[in-house]
């Protein structure tokens, strides 16, 4: 049921931290931005006139309320939002039109799903079925700024944690804004994380947990419980289950849920260990390990799944490389991916340490990894790892990033820390840029350079060379550790430049391309526009990395604190509150030329002695904090010595940036200049424009008009509310023609555009137009539709995010990728998809021809392309058909002149 968006009163509050750094956004500008009211309620938009009809609007429980926004004044004036100065904080949106009164403002409010507005000069939202003027005269109320304040457990308590840098408030800013993005995307009384905004709004076990560290370092730690709690109570208990023991990959809660992820259910048992160290609140670990608790069956369930040298297998698309296409995963990684041995080993590592009642196999489990890592991981030059052994054994030597998390996943070391300086060496030559981390070699064949281009589908590239933002927390947290940490510096500094002139506003992407287009002046960013785990490992390698605050073993069962900065001069005083074993501690620090001074106040005693380190693991300064009293803690550059409350304690020198170059050896990859790559050039099929399909014919008739009647399909939809009733039902088919091509024209009872392709003017129908002629040989439709024709044809267009002809050999002769709106070739508005083909592309035109539709539901695997026909089994599910009980085909409604 659709949601009324009414005006209520509007009560502001005075401001504090990121109300007074909101982010401008001149007029002209065209920003996407992002306002939420931390509970799954959010309005997604633009700051000028471009909204995505698609997907821009007022979103409720995954349900977009209110399309694009438009403001009327009071004498029903459209107002372009482009020629409007827009001001944005994280619960609330202003446009300025330069005159002091005309300003227009939107909030969301924290209490509830209700959108507030207010506007001087009598301006209001146009009107509509979901959102009526205000009931109250706002014209009092100029000055005001509303304070953003994050709504949970029936409290309203301060929105972020903060940090402040006093040399940089640009920085300063963007990492408040980083923190208050990622809780922006919080939904369901904060139990549930989405992924991305704007298409990944669900929960996602992998995104959610790599997600996690970015709450436990800005003390949002009963956030990090409900998380970790809902996920929990999901894991798959059913012993018989090929996913027994697995958290879900994707959830939607009541509606979908699946288990397709290896790596998902590990990622989410580090965090568990990581919950209990950062808040002191072990009893989560005393439930999930209990008898019948839910980490001891995840963990009882990943012995039976180990090999015998302990390793985890799993399928080719289970890790976090998981874009799959018709052809199946497009990097595919089974059975046994480096990364996920990784956190197989931490997961048996750290259970060890969080309960007393330890199965013996998950020690012998964790040995076997450790003792059979290197020998079978380590490649024979021993600079680099390879990045999944396959099915029979051999090594994939491709150079992929995964190989960072063998040294940034595990507590207690996997590998000897000696190999940590040769493979990252090896690994940033080749994947490190100051814009991110590649997501494959450029010396591959494989490379594919951008995420979007006309030469293949966008998830050919997902995890084929272009850069995932995310990637660049490890990469960071590895380069300060070898100290290199000026190139982390200028990773972070690129991330906090995007925050604030380019994408969301105060947010970042999902992706960034590998290289810039050359006629580009930046690298585009692709994707979502706000993606959690980039938001979160941004905030966790400042705190863990930058900062140099976070847990040690270093030998011990029970963690100590390190306080080891590596800050730059510039920074000036860094000040922030972050939480250690449950105690809340003030921490000042600044890099000075000749000294770093870290102080720190607990505001409570803790509860027993915290054992902390200062500035190095194995040399520093070791104590324990007691009681409130301050600390004050000087490390002085020209002899070493390490000084608490003036008096020395340490002696050792720090080597690395900042207190020297560090290795000069260990350096970004070089600069990517040319753009002669396999997968931009062109194929040897000819390439069809949005000219040649659109051409102005003289239409003459070639085929009858064939007709259909309304609802006759021959299954029932997949579940999800896109798949509309009458997209997969055929009403009508015609062929004309002219000179030199042919226009075709098919209609549907209805066509649905549901946003995410506006390129194609459609989504989610696929045909399949068949051309019987005397000559003709070929049976099989293939596409996915399980089908054979009993009349043979010579041609099959597929139809669907785009355009392909094959001829009777299967051999494809032309093809059509819409790249702009310019290119639609489909009309929801009349349900007709029509376009025209050059007959060059066609046999000679005799008597005998004859045509076949066939009609299903279009099939991309999530990642553009003409795609295929979507699968129908049984029991419609919410990405498959239903009513298929005998393999049968896929294909719902049909149409011919064949017997006519």
């Amino acid at each position: 049921m659709k949601r009324l968006i009414t005006s209520l009163t509007v009560v502001l509050i005075a401001t504090a931290s990121l109300a007074n750094t909101p982010i401008t956004v001149k007029a002209g500008e065209n920003r996407s931005f992002l306002i939420s009211n931390g509970n799954g309620t959010y309005l997604y938009g633009s700051t000028g006139d471009e909204w995505d009809e698609g997907w821009m609007g007022l979103w409720v429980n995954r349900e977009r309320v209110v399309g694009p926004i438009r403001v009327v004044d009071k004498n029903g004036n459209l107002l372009r939002l482009s020629h409007a100065d827009c001001v944005i904080r994280p619960r609330s949106v202003e446009w300025h039109w330069g005159d002091s009164q005309k300003l227009f403002v939107l909030h969301l409010d924290p209490l509830s799903d209700t959108l507030r507005y207010w506007g001087l000069a009598g301006m209001v939202f146009e009107q509509s079925d979901y959102i009526r003027p205000p009931a109250i005269d706002t014209s009092a109320m100029a000055g005001f700024t509303p304070e953003p304040r994050l709504y949970l457990d029936g409290e309203v308590r301060p929105f972020i944690q903060g940090i402040t840098i006093t040399g940089d408030w640009a920085l300063d800013a963007d990492l408040n804004w980083s923190e208050a993005q990622l809780l922006n995307l919080l939904a369901e009384d904060a139990s549930l994380l989405y992924a991305g905004i704007p298409w990944f709004n669900e929960g996602w076990g992998r995104d959610t947990f790599i997600s996690l560290p970015g709450l436990l370092v800005t003390g949002h730690h009963d956030i990090a419980r409900k998380l970790l709690m809902r996920f929990a109570g999901w894991i798959d208990r059913d012993p018989n289950s090929p996913t027994y023991g697995r958290i879900p990959n994707r959830v939607r809660p009541g509606e979908d849920i699946a288990y397709n992820t290896a790596d998902g259910t590990p990622w989410w048992m580090r965090e568990v260990y990581e919950y209990g160290i950062y808040s002191g609140d072990y009893s989560l670990w005393d439930e999930l390990l209990s008898d019948s608790g839910a980490m001891r069956i995840a963990l009882d369930a990943a012995v039976l799944k180990s090999d015998s040298l302990g390793f985890l297998m799993h399928g080719d698309a289970d890790t976090w490389m998981d874009a799959v296409g018709p052809d199946g995963p497009h990097t595919p990684r089974g059975n046994r991916a480096i990364e996920v041995q990784a956190l197989h080993y931490a997961a048996f590592d750290n259970a060890t340490r969080m309960t007393h009642n330890v199965n013996p196999k998950w020690r012998e489990t964790a040995e076997k990894i450790r003792r059979n890592f290197l020998a079978n991981y380590l490649a024979p030059s021993k600079d680099y790892f390879y990045d999944r052994l396959m099915a029979d054994g051999t090594p994939d030597t491709t150079m992929r990033p995964n190989q960072m998390f063998a040294f940034t996943v595990p507590y207690t070391p996997l590998v000897p820390p000696s190999f940590e300086t040769t493979v990252t060496k090896s690994v940033a030559s080749e994947l490190f840029y100051e814009h991110g981390v590649l997501s494959l070699s450029p010396r591959d064949t494989c490379f594919h350079p951008f995420h979007m281009d006309w030469h293949y589908p966008k998830d050919n590239a997902y995890h084929q060379g272009i850069v995932w933002v995310w990637n660049s927390g490890p990469a960071k947290s590895l380069l300060i550790r070898q100290g290199r940490g000026d190139l982390a510096l200028k990773m972070m500094e690129y991330e906090a430049w995007h925050m604030r002139e380019r994408g969301m506003v105060g947010s970042l992407p999902e992706l960034f391309d590998a290289v810039k287009r050359p006629e580009n002046d930046y690298i585009n960013w692709s994707g979502t526009a706000s993606q959690a785990w980039s938001l979160a490992e941004f905030l966790r390698a400042t705190y863990q990395d930058f900062l140099g605050i976070r847990p040690v073993l270093y030998g011990r069962v029970d963690p100590f604190w390190l306080f080891a900065p590596r800050i730059p001069d510039e920074w000036g005083k860094v000040e922030t509150r972050v939480i250690c074993s449950g105690t809340p501690i003030w921490v000042t620090m600044q890099q000075f030329g000749d000294s770093t001074v870290i102080d720190l106040k607990a505001e409570t005693a803790p509860k027993s002695p915290l054992p902390v380190k200062f500035f190095d693991v194995a040399r520093g300064i070791t104590g324990e904090i007691n009681t409130t009293d301050p600390l004050h803690v000087v490390y002085r550059h020209k002899d070493g010595y390490m000084l608490v409350d003036g008096k020395p304690t340490a002696e050792y020198k720090l080597t690395g940036w900042p207190y020297d170059k560090g290795p000069q050896d260990l350096k970004f990859a070089p600069p990517i200049k040319k753009l002669d790559f396999a997968s931009l050039k062109d194929p040897d099929w000819k390439i069809l424009t949005g000219k040649d399909i659109h051409r102005d014919i003289a239409l003459s008739l070639l085929m009858d008009r064939v007709t259909d009647p309304v609802g006759d399909e021959a299954y029932t939809y997949p579940t999800d509310e896109n798949f509309k009733d009458g997209i997969l039902d055929l009403t009508q088919f015609e062929v004309r023609d002219n000179k030199d091509s042919y226009y075709f024209e098919l209609k549907t009872d209805k066509l649905h555009q549901p946003g995410w392709h506006p390129e194609y003017g459609f989504q989610l129908t696929y045909a399949a137009i068949c051309l019987h002629t005397k000559d003709s040989r070929r049976t099989d439709v293939r596409a996915n539709s399980n089908l054979e024709l009993d009349t043979p044809f010579d041609r099959i267009i597929y139809v669907g995010g785009g355009l392909r002809v094959e001829d009777g050999f299967g051999k494809i002769v032309g093809e059509f990728i819409p790249r702009d709106n310019k290119d639609q070739f489909g009309d929801v508005s009349t349900s007709t998809i029509s376009f025209c083909l050059p007959k060059s592309l066609f046999p000679t035109h005799d008597d005998s021809w004859e045509w076949t539709v066939l009609c299903g539901a279009q099939d991309d695997h999530g990642g553009a392309g003409i795609g295929e026909f979507r699968l129908v089994k049984a029991i419609a599910e919410r990405w498959s058909g239903g009513g298929n009980t005998n393999n049968g085909s896929n294909i719902y409604d049909r149409l011919s002149t064949l017997g006519q």
